[in-house]
């Protein structure tokens, strides 16, 4: 029988390595400047922050990067919304995602835990069973895990 990795596992990993991979890139954003910039549209990465502008924007379509001014760093902690007409402009400070990925990460980590009597390859919890066979999956247990349960 072929076992399917489960898609908690899957998200588990990906938001693990999202997490490590996040900060390095929020330290970058102190330094270094980027984004895109539509006809319309522009956003900013930059001093720890992300800023989505919409509205008229006379300036040519382009990416662009630039390194910062030491100090241009400003402290910001929550989110701001300015909208004036049709035009808005949304600051979120990079916190945000990165702790909202750190705290759905932990969610998955602690409800995949599976009781220390339970069996490696579905879950069932084998409390009381001493024939060496989960009834569940019929998967061989463990002598480690019929000592624990007995």
């Amino acid at each position: 029988m072929k076992r399917r990795i489960p898609k908690r596992r899957i998200l588990k990993w990906v938001g693990l390595t999202l997490s490590f991979a996040f900060v390095p890139f929020w330290i970058t954003t102190l330094y270094h400047g980027f984004g895109y910039q539509g006809t319309s549209t522009r956003v900013l990465v930059k001093c720890g922050y992300v800023n989505v502008y919409n509205g008229t924007n006379r300036l040519p379509t382009t990416w662009w990067y630039h390194r910062l001014e030491p100090g241009a760093f400003r402290k910001m902690y929550w989110p701001v919304y300015l909208t004036a007409g049709t035009e808005y402009s949304l600051t979120i400070p990079l916190l945000y995602p990165f702790l909202m990925i750190v705290i759905a990460t932990f969610w998955l980590c602690r409800a995949d835990r599976r009781p220390k009597t339970g069996c490696k390859h579905c879950g069932y919890d084998l409390t009381g069973n001493v024939s060496g066979v989960c009834p569940e999956c019929g998967a061989v247990i463990e002598s480690s895990v019929l000592e624990s349960v007995e």
